[in-house]
């Protein structure tokens, strides 16, 4: 179960997103998060907690900068999905 979150990163509706994302850590849902746009307008703060740990304990959490990156990043994460390491 996986859930990939790509976002400008503003938090700016609803209640916090962290405890939802931490319930769902918590039934095996693993959420990687993507933040794209500008690193001026992200709450890295907030993405990197509302992220999954990876094994050495960083989260799963990056900023992309432009689409070509985030059509390779996406690439990525599919194919861990269909052939995991």
């Amino acid at each position: 179960n996986q859930i990939i979150l790509i976002t400008d990163g503003e938090h700016n509706q609803g209640p916090d997103p962290v405890p939802y994302a931490l319930e769902a850590k918590r039934a095996g849902i693993v959420i990687d998060v993507i933040g794209i746009g500008t690193p001026a307008g992200l709450d890295q703060t907030c993405l990197r907690a509302v992220a999954s740990p990876r094994l050495d304990g960083s989260p799963r959490y990056c900023f992309i900068g432009d689409a070509q990156e985030l059509c390779g990043k996406l690439r990525e994460l599919a194919q861990h999905q269909i052939m995991p390491l």
